[in-house]
């Protein structure tokens, strides 16, 4: 392995920290280190101390300067660089390292070099289990990647650091992909790695199953694909077109589009709010496909400026454009030829310059499931949204050859995704780490979802009619900061596509 000043300043800790003096120290009172970034701890004056411990570059102990300003011991439960480092390079290079901090009176930078040489042997570590997972040339990157959403984790009492080390080197400790319908995959895996006498962080947990990137071809790898494929033993990279890959009891990977629910296969994570496919921003109705269905676009009022407002009409009827559902089946009951009808709205969402609700998949699949949506007494704006958002599933299924799917609700939060009132979007996840998860082919998997009340589709809208999948009952699970956030879309409708 490779030691420089470079590789300790630059991948880990992310050096020109600004010169602060007498900081309240890593793992003391007044911040809690999980949340701490490089640069971005601004104590208060309450937490400012005049004589913090800190490492002493000359001897790697922990110290802190008496009354009269001489070095004494500190009592810290740390140990010194000899015991972090392994390899002589990384010794001199991290008390080179920490003697300039030193000498520029910065503590907090002596203690992320001290956090960041107990690190450094944790790229390699995750290097050489992504190799063994079939993942990319670029697995040193990654590791490298996910090292550094460890290392803000790394406390005085190394507990984090010691029971990830731990996990690495011992496949023993390696746990099963639980093929759960729902549940939480961070509760899952904490828990698992417990029975196995390896104790980490919730905290830490949710930082690695948030990490995204890019592969060698830059496609995005997906917010937990390389967590999940470094916890779970029976989870690699995939060889198809679905993001992970489930291995079998003897570890071999065969091909994807395989039989049985529980058997091995591609395996698609989606996180919450998922797009299946192409933006649905490209895939609008035409409106020469529309108007067969007395479906039409105009203006339907104005604003209190006096700008007109674009809407849907249908005879006399009136909607907004998010109630394309509602619109339908209007239409629907407007319409004299019931069976014409159900002709010309298939017509309207299979249109390749439209939604193209068949582009790239199995046709046939993806009629199965539209013609369930007229064997009832009539149509709803729910069955209608449930049924074109699992149209757009099946075609994704088939088309991508996955036969599992898990949908969680990790994802990045902004402080865009509150509302005056403090409410959350329906859209923005909560990182708690509930998930739904199915199996089987593209309708068998289509079924199952229709059947989970903790599934539900964005409503479709004029310019969208392929919808995002979310969670709805999240908001009513998983309180997050005493906001609440709204339903996600619709809730589906069961339905059964299979014999």
């Amino acid at each position: 392995m490779q030691w420089s000043l470079e590789n300790i300043y630059k991948k880990q800790v992310r050096g020109n920290i600004p010169t602060r003096k007498h900081l309240r120290v890593l793992g003391e009172g007044g911040f809690n280190p999980v949340e701490m970034e490089a640069g971005s701890y601004q104590p208060d004056q309450e937490s400012v101390e005049e004589d913090p411990p800190f490492i002493d570059p000359k001897t790697g102990k922990w110290v802190r300067r008496d009354a009269k300003g001489r070095l004494v011991a500190a009592d810290v439960p740390v140990g010194n660089v000899d015991e972090i480092c392994r390899f002589d390079q990384c010794k001199i290079d991290v008390q080179h390292a920490m003697q300039d901090a030193y000498d520029e009176g910065d503590t907090e930078l002596v203690n992320r070099i001290w956090r960041a040489a107990i690190n450094a042997d944790t790229p390699e570590l995750i290097n050489v289990l992504l190799k063994t997972k079939h993942w990319d040339d670029h697995t040193k990157r990654y590791g490298e990647e996910l090292a550094n959403r460890i290392l803000p984790h790394i406390t005085f009492d190394k507990k984090n650091i010691k029971a990830v080390k731990d996990f690495l080197e011992d496949s023993s400790k390696h746990l099963q992909f639980p093929k759960k319908t729902q549940g939480n995959i961070g509760k899952e895996i904490i828990n698992g790695l417990k029975a196995k006498g390896v104790d980490l962080d919730p905290r830490l947990i949710t930082d690695l199953m948030m990490h995204k990137t890019q592969d060698a071809r830059t496609r995005g790898i997906g917010m937990g694909e390389l967590a999940m494929s470094i916890f779970f033993d029976n989870i690699a990279a995939a060889e198809g077109a679905g993001d992970l890959h489930v291995l079998d009891g003897e570890g071999k990977i065969e091909g994807a589009q395989l039989t049985g629910p529980d058997g091995t296969g591609e395996f698609e994570l989606k996180g919450h709010g998922a797009i299946l496919g192409d933006d649905p921003a490209k895939k609008k109705p035409q409106s020469r496909f529309l108007a067969p269905l007395n479906i039409h676009t105009g203006v339907i009022g104005e604003t209190k400026s006096g700008s007109p407002v674009t809407g849907i009409i249908v005879g006399e009827e009136q909607f907004k454009k998010g109630e394309f559902a509602e619109a339908i089946v209007s239409a629907y009951d407007q319409a004299e030829d019931k069976d014409l009808f159900k002709q010309r709205l298939w017509k309207m969402l299979a249109d390749k310059n439209g939604p193209d609700m068949t582009g790239g998949g199995n046709p046939d699949k993806v009629e199965q499931v539209y013609n369930k949506m007229f064997t009832g007494e009539g149509l709803t704006p729910e069955s209608v949204s449930t049924t074109i958002g699992l149209m757009n599933f099946v075609r994704y299924a088939t088309k991508e050859g996955f036969d599992h799917f898990m949908l969680h609700d990790y994802g990045q939060v902004s402080p865009s995704s509150y509302s005056s009132t403090g409410e959350q979007s329906p859209g923005t996840p909560f990182n708690s780490g509930a998930y739904v998860y199915v199996s089987g082919d593209a309708l068998s998997m289509a079924e199952k979802l229709s059947n989970i009340k903790n599934v539900g589709f964005e409503r479709i809208a004029i310019n969208n009619v392929r919808p995002r999948i979310g969670l709805p009952e999240m908001a009513v699970k998983v309180p997050r900061r005493k906001r609440t956030a709204r339903q996600y879309g619709v809730g589906v409708t069961p339905y059964k596509y299979t014999d």
